[in-house]
């Protein structure tokens, strides 16, 4: 599992100040008003925009392998599926990344469920026959 720790919104707009007419100012960083914007040295997932005078988060995500998943999102890599959540604690937001669904890939690329059968490609020899089993979080195949 991957956790990011982030403040809350209202705790980053204790951290604000004033801010010249019509732009935001949040951790030292200045933006105009209506312009979407990332805090350098937080996760790049996390989206503002300023209105009004003051910074809205639009969207919250975790990161994974450069990508961000939004929360309650899923992301599908190599027939794993990847999803994020976000609990807060005493002003914390904590960002959890978590595999959800873990299938076979087959020879064409497909994702297959456990236990079906498919062909697939092991040791440089393609098989017509083989099946898989996920323990773990990982997949076991085996051919015949």
């Amino acid at each position: 599992m991957i956790q990011i720790f982030l403040l809350s919104a209202s705790a980053l707009l204790a951290l604000s100040y004033a801010a010249p007419s019509g732009s935001c100012t949040l951790n030292g960083l200045i933006v105009k008003d209506g312009d979407i914007f990332n805090l350098p040295g937080f996760s790049q997932c996390t989206k503002y925009k300023c209105l009004n005078g003051k910074p809205v988060v639009l969207q919250e995500g975790c990161e994974f392998e450069g990508k961000c998943i939004r929360v309650k999102g899923t992301l599908v890599k190599d027939c794993v599926t990847y999803s994020c959540s976000k609990s807060t604690e005493s002003g914390i937001n904590t960002f959890s990344t978590t595999i959800t669904k873990i299938q076979c890939k087959d020879v064409n690329g497909i994702c297959r469920r456990p236990g079906s059968t498919f062909k697939f490609t092991m040791n440089g020899r393609t098989y017509d026959k083989c099946t898989c089993a996920v323990i773990g979080n990982s997949s076991n195949y085996s051919c015949s």
